[in-house]
């Protein structure tokens, strides 16, 4: 019997056939003159505590404009954590199709590999767009087991699922909606490295916003699907269904910008249910051209580790960080940052101070 094909064979499959299906739909290659576009961010972090060895990274994003419509957009990331024993890891974050039509009502489908467009968090994902050193760890930091033989899982992921999503906008609204191949709450990326492909759990989901004045936005998301196959848990086979909502809101003005997000997440399995949520609030405040200082506390109420026993209390993750930046050129931005941390069932916190330099420059 053949073997079934993985889910990451058939996205990269997906991907191929976009691409395609665009280069088709051009009548001749003299008729079209394709542009193409590279830019770079790379990042280098050291904090207090860290046994002097800093956090590295490389972010490259790439553009083929096929035509006025239709592009390609493929991300290589390159990360290298303070570890003692890290090697590099080799992802590509971002392998996608894009059709886009600019009109009074804008309109943009895309298909492959993509930003998930559920949290607000997930455009300052680079370090150039991030105003802070550390990236929205609510993100990345996992919950603890709260069900036996099911996968682990975030509230909410910075992930990079494979996809199709549909937009339009105008100036004072936005609308969206699609399917991922897994619910926000997995991780889930094309990776340069092998690994076990993460079974496809189809996520539906719909999101918008309203854009009453300029500078202000207030949006949200809605999102379900099953966060676990019935392989991942075939002990119990119990279903596992999770439901997500999320309300962002971002407001600026002279040389502020406040922002802020808050989701809620509600795990289903079998009998029983287990909620979470997750919330970050923001402020940027420029000083001068090149000075700003920046503020960021983010937070995750988790449900009680299973191994904790029964009517164990809610577990909590706080971190707050304060950061002053400088740009010392064009392409050259230094941080320094303090920032206080406390993780799950810990009753201490958890403060150091650190300093990153960023150097971001667009090719062609």
């Amino acid at each position: 019997m053949p073997e079934k094909p993985s889910s990451r064979s058939c996205g990269v499959t997906l991907v191929l056939a976009a691409l395609v299906m665009a280069l088709w739909s051009v009548p001749t290659a003299a008729q079209v003159q394709a542009r193409f576009s590279l830019d770079s961010v790379t990042a280098i972090d050291l904090f207090k505590g860290t046994n002097g060895r800093p956090d590295q990274s490389v972010d490259v994003s790439g553009v083929i404009r096929v035509n006025d419509n239709w592009s390609v957009q493929v991300r290589p990331w390159f990360f290298k954590s303070s570890g003692a024993d890290a090697t590099w890891a080799k992802e590509i974050y971002q392998a996608a199709v894009r059709y886009q039509r600019v009109g009074k009502t804008a309109v943009r489908v895309e298909a492959g590999y993509i930003a998930s467009p559920v949290g607000f968090g997930m455009t300052e994902m680079r370090a150039d767009t991030n105003p802070t050193i550390q990236p929205h760890l609510s993100y990345f930091v996992p919950l603890m087991p709260f069900e036996r033989g099911a996968p682990g899982v975030n509230a909410l992921t910075a992930s990079y699922p494979l996809g199709a999503v549909a937009s339009a906008s105008r100036t004072a609204w936005d609308v969206r909606g699609g399917v991922l191949a897994s619910t926000p709450s997995r991780r889930f990326a094309l990776s340069l490295v092998r690994r076990t492909p993460l079974p496809l759990t189809p996520t539906a989901f719909i999101g918008g916003g309203v854009t009453p004045r300029q500078g202000l936005r207030v949006g949200g998301s809605f999102s379900s699907g099953p966060y676990a196959s019935t392989e991942e848990d075939a002990a119990t086979a119990a279903s596992h269904n999770l439901r997500m909502w999320t309300v962002e809101g971002e407001y600026a003005f002279d040389y502020t910008r406040v922002s802020g997000e808050y989701t809620r997440e509600r795990f289903h399995h079998g009998a029983t249910r287990d909620d979470a949520s997750t919330w970050f609030v923001q402020g940027v405040q420029t000083l001068t051209p090149r000075w700003y200082v920046a503020f960021r506390h983010e937070a995750i109420s988790a449900p009680p580790a299973i191994f904790a026993g029964p009517d164990s209390p809610r577990l909590s993750f706080r971190t707050t960080e304060r950061t002053v930046a400088y740009r010392v050129a064009p392409e050259w931005t230094a941080r320094a940052s303090v920032t206080t941390q406390r993780f799950y069932m810990t009753t201490t916190t958890d403060t150091r101070a650190g300093v990153q330099l960023v150097w971001s420059r667009r090719w062609w």
